[in-house]
């Protein structure tokens, strides 16, 4: 069952490596739906199904177990029988803990492109550069700020641009919990929480994005704040004016969130030391 698993992905792939007007692979991207981000680099054009069928579901759901093997050779150059063995492996030593719940950072209101983000940061599946090196997309696997190993984690949570921002997010808005994720892993209580989070997340994967292509580190820690800051208010005001006051304060009212003058208010505690230029 696992080597028609595997066959099953590998011939997907090879389909999804085709030249981009193929029919064959525009059938593919068609089927898999907006799922097709999993495995291109950018998302593909052309229209989508909503649901993927029920085959482009279950090699969804084969890659997503791949993905977590953490696979030292790139994926199409394994012999399925050793993908099989090692899928056959992993089955019997998963966890029976429901692990982290995503679900609460990755909530339908949250914008596209952020939910994005922090989907694949829990799936592990970012593009960064250990998985690039493994792809030939790169020739290192060195983190672009720190020059240290970056993977999934690194990128978002240990690299040392990472670490300073999310320490002075937490002094900013300390009472929501930021270190408690970063730290030990616990979902923070809260719809601001969370949506600082996602924020946070997003705005540093921006900005490693930015610094891979211009080829230098990006470690001004006061334009990343200033970012999340306006992709939290933009929202904010965005959820005020779909909800309206009433609606809006019962899910957003907390000691950061005001309403003044028919608009949204946005604090933060003091952050000592933080240069703004």
């Amino acid at each position: 069952m696992e080597w028609t698993n595997t066959y099953a992905l590998k011939t997907t792939l090879r389909v999804l490596q085709l030249p981009e007007e193929h029919p064959a692979r525009k059938l593919a991207t068609y089927f898999l739906g907006v799922q097709s981000r999993l495995f291109l680099q950018t998302q593909a054009s052309g229209p989508k199904v909503i649901n993927p069928t029920p085959f482009y579901r279950h090699v969804i759901g084969i890659y997503k177990r791949i993905a977590q093997l953490n696979l030292d050779t790139p994926l199409l150059e394994c012999q399925n029988t050793e993908l099989a063995q090692e899928l056959l492996v992993n089955s019997g030593c998963e966890a029976k803990n429901p692990g982290f719940p995503w679900v609460l950072l990755t909530p339908s209101w949250l914008p596209g492109s952020i939910q994005d983000v922090v989907w694949r940061f829990g799936w592990s599946v970012l593009p960064t550069a250990d998985r690039m090196y493994k792809w030939h997309y790169v020739r290192s696997e060195q983190c672009v700020h720190c020059q240290k190993h970056e993977d999934n984690k690194h990128a978002l949570i240990t690299c040392r641009v990472a670490k300073v921002f999310w320490s002075l997010v937490d002094k900013a808005y300390h009472p929501l919990g930021i270190e408690r994720f970063v730290k030990r892993g616990r979902c923070p209580n809260g719809a601001l929480a969370r949506l600082v989070l996602a924020a946070g997340m997003f705005t540093l994967w921006e900005n490693r994005g930015i610094a891979v292509k211009q080829a230098k580190a990006r470690q001004n820690q006061w334009p990343l704040l200033m970012r999340m800051y306006n992709i939290v208010l933009d929202h904010l005001d965005t959820e005020f004016f779909l909800l309206g006051e009433e609606e809006f304060l019962k899910r957003w009212s907390c000691a950061f969130v005001k309403i003044a003058n028919n608009r949204v208010t946005l604090t933060c505690g003091p952050i000592q030391g933080l240069r703004t230029t």
